[in-house]
């Protein structure tokens, strides 16, 4: 069964724990990219035109999220988790 939402803009969904394993990098490993040299290039070299350069965003305010009860953490096959998502937005007010 296939269900699709539209969510207005902007909208956060997040993915827990489980959906990508971390790599942990070997002492050895650190060791070798510190020997490594780091090499610098001027912006000024780089030729791009001050256009390309110029910021595009504006930040206007920048403010901590009220503290909340957590996260829920969901589990269950890609099915049951996608329906207890739909289950929750639907909940919460979002219209499909």
């Amino acid at each position: 069964m296939d269900e699709r939402s539209q969510i207005a803009l902007p909208a956060l969904l997040t993915v827990q724990t489980g959906i990508n394993e971390p790599r942990y990098v070997s002492i050895m490993g650190i060791k070798k990219a510190a020997k490594k040299p780091l090499e610098v290039i001027p912006l000024t070299d780089l030729n791009f035109p001050p256009d390309d350069l110029a910021p595009r965003v504006l930040m206007e305010e920048l403010y901590l999220p009220p503290e909340t009860g957590g996260a829920e953490m969901i589990s269950g096959d890609p099915a049951q988790a996608a329906e207890k998502i739909l289950q929750l937005l639907k909940e919460k007010g979002v219209r499909a």
